[in-house]
């Protein structure tokens, strides 16, 4: 009679959402979202600080996206965070990598929200 081993089996378990799902889901927040005060949220992100050579990466990662925020605008946000991602990864990441790697997580996530800005801000054709 074969016996059956009594130690607990452990297993994991995850659940993969498809970008596309994760798109939608963030699209659907951002257009829902209502802001009733934008100056209790920080400062916009300007085409003008955008544009900033020195302040450019700060305002694409942390300025709040405005509601009527040019799509030309939000295509220089993303630039400057591809090319920020692009130092986190080929400086930062290889001596930092304490913080880096959020840093890179957070930039990801931050371009996937720009670009959900940039699909809402797009005119639609019905």
């Amino acid at each position: 009679m074969p016996r059956t081993n009594p130690r607990p089996v452990t297993a994991k378990y995850g659940t993969i959402v498809a970008l596309s799902d994760a798109l939608e889901m963030m699209e659907r927040a951002l257009i829902e979202q209502s802001v009733t005060e934008p100056e209790m949220l920080g400062s916009a992100l300007t085409e003008r600080n955008v544009a900033d050579p020195d302040e450019g990466i700060d305002a694409a990662m942390d300025y709040r996206i405005p509601r009527d925020a040019s799509t030309e605008m939000l295509r220089q946000a993303r630039r400057c965070l591809h090319a920020y991602i692009a130092w986190l990864l080929d400086e930062a990441l290889p001596g930092h990598r304490s913080w880096a790697n959020d840093e890179v997580q957070r930039a990801v996530r931050r371009l996937v929200e720009l670009e959900m800005a940039e699909r809402a801000a797009r005119p639609r054709l019905h």
